[in-house]
């Protein structure tokens, strides 16, 4: 396997939670590509992660009539479960295709599927996130302290000057 394509095309606090799937995939596969395809409004967000080395907006793939097969993934992973996605990633032939068992289209659509319900279950977010690594056969119960080891944040140069002009140094600046 050379490429996983992480699916995430929903909003940014639910991208930013599905960041440590990335660092989870490199940690144990740490030559594969990763590439996500979400919102374009999150690919600021998704270019800060040392992890992933290519970003596709959803939206734009739509719109050129591109589909999935351009991304040349081996796997996708449906972080967020999307029809349209599930059934792009088909007929794009992605070899494998994990998502979870509680949507009944990916019954059809997947040909890896987690028992996995968000509902009901107590794990945080990106926990959940993490579980549908199983079929890579990638060790999937993170603690929640563990978590943040993963996000692969990169480091910021300084502030712009405009920024730097209204922080205050003996302040907590957000």
């Amino acid at each position: 396997m050379k490429k996983i394509l992480i699916s995430r095309i929903d909003n940014m606090g639910d991208v930013i939670l599905s960041l440590p799937v990335a660092g989870v995939i490199k940690k144990n596969f740490p030559d594969i590509e990763i590439a996500f395809l979400g919102k374009a409004y999150t690919k600021s967000i998704i270019e800060q992660c040392q992890f992933i080395d290519t970003f596709y907006d959803w939206r734009r793939l739509k719109e050129q009539n591109k589909g999935l097969a351009a991304s040349g993934a081996d796997a996708i992973l449906h972080l967020l479960p999307d029809l349209s996605v599930a059934m792009a990633a088909k007929r794009a032939h992605i070899p494998i295709r994990i998502g979870t068992s509680h949507r009944a289209y990916h019954w059809y659509t997947c040909n890896r599927l987690v028992p996995l319900g968000r509902k009901k279950s107590d794990l945080h977010e990106a926990q959940l996130n993490v579980k549908l690594l199983a079929p890579l056969g990638i060790q999937t119960d993170l603690d929640l302290t563990q978590i943040p080891l993963h996000y692969g944040w990169s480091q910021q140069s300084d502030a712009p000057v405009q920024a730097k002009a209204v922080l205050e140094n003996n302040k907590l600046n957000v």
